[in-house]
């Protein structure tokens, strides 16, 4: 889950998941874009094309979310769901490509890593933290990934991907303090 949730949970009586939604694809293009500051007048339209679904996908996935947040157990009920959903994926996949024992337990270790944990971690939190702490709370998540990445995977980021990290725990320390006020 995105770190700016609890800012976004105290703003779902005024805005809804909608208007929170729209905010947060709102701050996030301009932070991404003025960080990444991709050369959006050079993209063919092969480029075009996977990008404008990715952005139908970022929008319904966070509607989603935010949606599932606004009602108790959305979250898990939804992976459940989902999970069944790709059942017959995963076994043509299985059966047209058996999978290495290394493939499978990368996969594992990547949906308990990406996924299980973080939305775990998100529900138990917001049921226990104060929600004006918890969008602080979640700037951790950018920074465990790049280590996770530079640990696990020997990646290591750069000047502006720093950077992008930077904005968001931010963003959230600057959400924090104003609401305070």
């Amino acid at each position: 889950m995105h770190p700016l949730v609890a800012p976004a949970r105290i703003s779902f009586p005024v805005l809804g998941p909608v208007g929170v939604v729209a905010v947060r694809q709102y701050v996030a293009a301009i932070v991404l874009i003025t960080v990444g500051r991709p050369r959006l007048r050079t993209f063919t339209w092969q480029q075009w094309r996977p990008v404008l679904l990715l952005a139908l996908v970022f929008g319904t996935m966070n509607l989603s979310l935010y949606s599932a947040i606004d009602r108790t157990q959305g979250s898990a009920a939804a992976a459940g769901l989902s999970a069944l959903m790709f059942l017959p994926v995963g076994l043509v996949i299985v059966v047209q490509h058996p999978p290495t024992a290394g493939a499978a337990a990368y996969s594992v270790a990547a949906g308990v890593l990406s996924s299980a944990v973080p939305y775990l971690a998100d529900l138990f939190t917001l049921r226990r933290v104060q929600a004006h702490a918890f969008g602080l709370f979640m700037s951790v998540n950018p920074i465990l990934a790049a280590v996770a990445g530079w640990i696990i995977l020997g990646q290591n980021l750069g000047w502006i991907e720093w950077a992008g990290v930077g904005a968001i725990v931010a963003a959230n320390a600057l959400s924090i303090l104003t609401s305070r006020t």
